[in-house]
């Protein structure tokens, strides 16, 4: 336990079996299959450009811990041996670790099952899902790595600050706000006025590093993207049209470009709807409020 605990260090989880790394990704897509955004454990290919494979543990008792990602959830059990995650350590996140005779890591659940990377799809080899198996084989070992995060660049960890929670005010004081609307009709950006602090889940939204210079906005379990058209759309997973480059306007106000070198705007080509603009203009600039 003493090892396991070492200066609290951050670490890596390498799956003994196929080289992979149990991952905290942002909400994602497999082929055609749109998997529940809390479903986002995954033994991924390494990384380097982000904290999404930083994990530490903290003690329970003599014999247990608890695994905790960058963004302060715990691995627990679910519902099917899925490995999910919860925002408080309870009897589903208490995890024995037991140490293998060739110095890897085994982690049993309070149902006697052991968080593995074994499972996937033919559709990508290089991502497992992250779930509870009865035995303790190879997939179920993992070899602990101690992990230094890098700094964030000062700009960024300004934004960051607070777990990067914000919300988004426009500049005629409206705000950024995640609609979903009927089934089979696609769920949309747009400002509204603020829904107040019992009602305005919508409107809250949390920057997320990705690398030394780009960052994501999700809320709501979806992220802000760079749609077709130039709209802006809530989407499940932060791929390329999802990276955004902040800006810190004069003012002191903030500005994200895309990758194809447009601005997120409040006042965009309709009212009300959100797009990506040409040019950082009154529009694309947005006062950040914590919450």
């Amino acid at each position: 336990m003493e090892g396991l605990l070492a200066n609290g260090a951050p670490r890596r989880f390498k799956s003994s079996c196929n080289g992979l790394y149990l991952t905290d990704e942002r909400p994602t897509k497999t082929g055609t299959i749109y998997y529940d955004y809390s479903q986002n454990l995954w033994a991924l290919p390494r990384q380097e450009w982000g904290p999404f494979q930083d994990w530490t543990f903290e003690q329970i008792n003599d014999r247990q811990v608890a695994i905790k990602s960058h963004r302060g959830l715990y691995i627990g059990h679910g519902n099917s041996a899925w490995a999910k995650q919860a925002e408080l350590a309870g009897e589903k996140e208490m995890i024995t670790p037991v140490k293998n005779v060739d110095g890897s890591w085994s982690f049993k659940s309070y149902e006697n099952r052991w968080l593995s990377a074994k499972d996937g799809t033919s559709e990508d080899p290089n991502r497992r899902f992250s779930n509870f198996k009865p035995e303790n084989k190879e997939c179920e070992r993992w070899l602990l790595e101690t992990y230094t995060p890098p700094k964030p660049p000062p700009l960024l960890a300004e934004l960051l600050t607070d777990g990067g929670r914000r919300r988004f005010k426009a500049f005629d004081g409206t705000y950024l706000t995640y609609l979903e609307t009927i089934f089979f009709t696609r769920n949309e950006l747009i400002v509204k006025p603020w829904l107040g602090w019992t009602g305005d889940e919508t409107q809250r939204w949390t920057i997320e590093q990705i690398n030394e210079k780009e960052v994501a906005i999700r809320g709501s379990g979806r992220y802000v993207s760079h749609y077709d058209g130039d709209e802006g759309r809530p989407l499940f997973e932060a791929n390329e049209w999802e990276m955004l480059t902040p800006v810190k306007n004069p003012n002191g106000s903030w500005s994200f470009k895309s990758r194809w070198n447009k601005w997120l705007s409040g006042g965009g080509y309709y009212q009300g709807k959100v797009h990506f603009m040409p040019q950082n203009l009154k529009c694309e600039r947005w006062v950040l409020e914590a919450w």
